[in-house]
């Protein structure tokens, strides 16, 4: 199942928030360092094609820059993951004429009538050429010929690329799912595969929780080198406005319990299949009806941004946001459909913000530092090896200037190494407030479809600020991110 918020009775105004908090920064910790590939993205199988390709049949290079300027951040390998609840139902035609019968221009995720691919659809795989795939195979059908003739034809495009092998989509949605069947299914299949792609299957595919998975069976299977769960903050009702907004996404509190299976997924992992990992391979702010202006501004890219460093410090190894070609919460729209033209959404702030937060020595570790008092305040703290080196204070009370001057939290951090004087401090912020859709910045800069997807500043980058006597004070404006490189 998809992890939703069920917490009710949360709304907090922003102006709660305004006063001090202090937080000393830990000792080291023992953590597995953090994968520089971390940040990855997921695609819906019919969108896939038209973010690898652009209108006119060429590489998107709108897409391959926005991925490549989160992975050179870190120096990882962009990780995609394409499939979804539309491609486990999908089939390949080889006497198709188009690459999908049904565009996501014109159609978006459709799951009745289902995908059929054609092998030119496989192409795709193709114009990414500095990334690896997660590569998901149908199971929901129970056919393991038509899925065999899937992986073909994906496998010889992927090639050498491949990250994973995923059998399957959120098998617990099955009409036939029970622990005891999906894990027999999952090795039949497993075993098919393995005998046409040897040593190629390395993936698992989302399973309703690895304990139930494992004691069903599968800790018999070799080959399984990670577990895929999705997460999806809230299934929300159309125009749920910004109160819903503060109480059930952009709150630090409601995104550690929505988060808690994750938390006892990797304790469990860490017990008893040290040698698997959790990614978490498909995550959005919302399901259900709520408008494009709920699920993608300010809000929700700093709901990305502190979703994701949370899940870095209970030790998730990977994330994909997922991506679709159809108003939501993806992170950026590729080329133009029947809904809207091709532009980078206010979602994608967040992964520029990530990377760096993360940073490039591949030595890294991350510890939240919890803050007390307030569910709109959170903090963290990035180690390359036992030095503190970056900091991220996400402030989620959500202003907008209807509601007059912008409030704020200092945030006092101590426990610093000695001999750090000044820091850079980067800020994800937008002038218009928590809603704004478009005008957001990071550190200065912007990205666009006008610039095919590069950066470019527009603002100061960044500015230095003092630290004294080992200690740090930040003042973190209501609907902003705060990035400090000591």
């Amino acid at each position: 199942m998809s992890y939703l918020l069920q917490l009710v009775g949360l709304t907090i105004l922003p102006s709660l928030v305004s006063g001090q908090y202090n937080v000393t920064i830990p000792a080291a910790p023992s953590s597995a360092t953090v994968d520089r590939s971390f940040a990855g993205f997921a695609f819906e199988q019919a969108s896939f094609f038209n973010f690898a390709f652009d209108a006119n049949g060429s590489t998107n290079t709108f897409s391959v820059n926005l991925i490549d300027s989160v992975a050179n951040r870190t120096g990882g390998i962009p990780i995609l993951r394409v499939g979804g609840t539309s491609g486990d139902l999908a089939t390949v035609n080889t006497s198709q004429a188009q690459a999908v019968n049904l565009p996501a221009t014109n159609y978006g995720p459709s799951t009745s009538p289902a995908l059929t691919l054609s092998p030119a659809y496989f192409d795709a795989f193709k114009m990414f050429n500095n990334a690896q795939y997660v590569f998901m195979v149908p199971l929901r059908q129970r056919n393991i010929t038509s899925s065999l003739q899937f992986a073909q034809y994906g496998m010889a495009a992927i090639g050498n690329r491949l990250q994973a092998l995923e059998i399957g989509n959120e098998p617990d949605f099955y009409d036939w799912f029970s622990s005891t069947a999906y894990a027999n299914e999952f090795k039949d299949f497993q075993s098919a595969l393995i005998d046409q792609f040897p040593g190629a299957l390395k993936g698992l595919g989302r399973s309703f929780t690895p304990a139930a998975a494992f004691g069903a069976g599968l800790d018999t299977t070799d080959g399984i080198s990670q577990v895929a769960l999705h997460l999806y903050q809230a299934n929300d009702p159309p125009n749920s406005g910004i109160s819903y907004l503060q109480s059930r996404i952009a709150n630090h509190t409601a995104i550690v319990a929505n988060m808690a299976p994750f938390l006892n997924a990797v304790a469990y992992l860490r017990a008893t299949q040290p040698n698997i990992s959790l990614v978490l391979s498909e995550n959005g702010n919302s399901l259900g009806n709520m408008d494009l202006a709920q699920r993608n501004n300010l809000a929700t890219c700093l709901w990305n941004v502190d979703y994701q460093l949370y899940a870095l410090s209970i030790g998730v190894s990977r994330v994909n946001n997922q991506q679709i070609v159809y108003p939501g919460f993806g992170m950026w729209v590729p080329v133009q459909s029947t809904w809207e033209s091709p532009q980078v959404r206010a979602n994608y702030y967040s992964q520029p913000f990530i990377a760096d937060f993360i940073g490039s020595s591949g030595n890294t570790r991350v510890v939240e530092l919890p803050i007390n008092g307030t569910a709109l305040v959170s903090a963290y703290v990035a180690f390359d090896g036992d030095r503190p080196s970056r900091l991220a204070i996400v402030n989620l009370a959500l202003w907008t200037p209807s509601q007059g001057p912008r409030p704020f939290a200092n945030v006092t951090i101590s426990g610093l190494p000695s001999g750090i004087d000044t820091a850079l401090m980067r800020v994800l912020s937008s002038p218009d407030g928590a809603l704004s859709q478009d005008n957001l910045r990071y550190g200065g800069l912007r990205w666009t479809y006008e610039s095919n997807g590069r950066e470019s500043a527009v603002s100061q980058q960044g500015r230095n600020i003092s630290v004294l006597n080992g200690a740090i004070t930040l003042s973190v404006q209501a609907a902003a991110g705060t990035l400090v490189i000591l």
